[in-house]
């Protein structure tokens, strides 16, 4: 019997079914967004920044505002990565260019549509909010202690993007 998960494709159905999350995920990434995008497949991001970037070792660390996302740690073989699935479809779109904060190479991205989720009451929050929750949240992945990968890439790498037709 093999104890490897499977992978998250062959999860989607149950996954879709899960409530909507809505908050800032990290993904580690090898560079920025340089434009918009919308994502071919499921992929993995973190509510902790050092999981995401597996202990900061990404060349950039990508802070996703979202309002779709579904956490999975219930479902997860490894609950302490807070894994959050992005589904396929999601629209993203960089809202900074790629800069430093605390010592890290990072850009904020939001999620196209994001005011449109459809069941969720929260709206875009404001810039400076944002910023102020990002800042927070990078601050407590920088003091957490070293993270054991457990499934090195799970949370990091380019995601996969439909063709423009």
């Amino acid at each position: 019997m093999s104890s490897t998960p499977p992978p998250i494709e062959q999860l989607l159905p149950i996954i879709q079914k899960l409530p909507q999350f809505a908050g800032i995920v990290w993904r580690g990434a090898p560079e920025g967004l340089g434009g918009p995008i919308v994502a071919a497949q499921p992929f993995s991001t973190s509510l902790d920044a050092r999981v995401a970037s597996e202990n900061f070792s990404a060349p950039v660390l990508l802070a996703i505002v979202t309002l779709t996302g579904r956490e999975i740690g219930v479902l997860s073989a490894n609950p302490d990565e807070q894994e959050v699935v992005m589904l396929p479809g999601t629209g993203l779109a960089p809202l900074t260019g790629v800069g430093q904060q605390g010592g890290v190479t990072m850009q904020l991205v939001g999620q196209l549509g994001i005011g449109e989720a459809q069941g969720v009451a929260q709206p875009f929050p404001e810039r400076a909010d944002l910023a102020a929750a990002v800042g927070s949240a990078l601050t407590g992945g920088l003091e957490a202690p070293t993270f054991h990968v457990t499934s090195p890439g799970r949370f990091s790498g380019p995601i996969a993007a439909q063709a423009r037709g």
